[in-house]
């Protein structure tokens, strides 16, 4: 039997590349958006339903108590908020730029009077 010592020495280091690349690769950092909706007189406003329209698809949170709501891992892009709460007028902040590895914080203020 003949041996050839580089047929074996080239499978290993071909195995070797391939499974080292996908724990090379790094997945691409995500933003985080957090919102706190006030009234005017700097209240929390819960219950109000957000909406985030962005480049890759739409996700909606309704506020907690705190009137935070929380859009997690988004990718980079350009977004549109609105936001419409119960005697309140309706909320849109166009361009909302986000990008990966921040977290980008807004307290958005609505006009008109909490029932």
């Amino acid at each position: 039997m003949h041996q050839r010592p580089w047929a074996v020495t080239a499978v290993a280091l071909v195995c070797l590349v391939l499974l080292a690349a996908p724990a090379m690769a790094q997945p691409a950092a995500r933003g985080n958006l957090v919102v706190q909706v006030v009234s005017q007189k700097g209240e929390p406003v819960s219950g109000a339903q957000v909406r985030l329209m962005g480049p890759f698809r739409e996700r909606d949170h309704t506020t907690a108590y705190d009137g935070i709501a929380r859009f997690p891992l988004l990718k980079d892009g350009v977004y549109e908020l609105q936001v419409v709460a119960k005697g309140l007028e309706r909320l849109i902040h166009p361009d909302i730029t986000i990008r990966g590895g921040q977290t980008l914080e807004l307290r958005l203020v609505m006009r008109g009077q909490i029932p």
